[in-house]
């Protein structure tokens, strides 16, 4: 069994430190998506202009 010690928080801490950006970005990049989803791709009228549109797709590229 692994002993649960100091070294073993600190290293435990730093990878949550590490992850901590990258869950940031995941979460902005899914909720562009899901915005797009909805209000864009699966929306019979036009809510999001062109430009926009274009825009936020740029984004969630971006955020890979």
């Amino acid at each position: 069994m692994t002993q649960l010690n100091e070294e073993h928080f600190e290293l435990h801490d730093a990878n949550k430190a590490k992850r901590y950006p990258e869950q940031k970005i995941k979460k902005a990049r899914d909720t562009l998506r899901k915005i797009l989803k909805v209000y864009h791709y699966e929306s019979g009228e036009s809510n999001i202009s062109k430009d926009v549109v274009t825009e936020l797709e740029s984004l969630v590229g971006y955020l890979k």
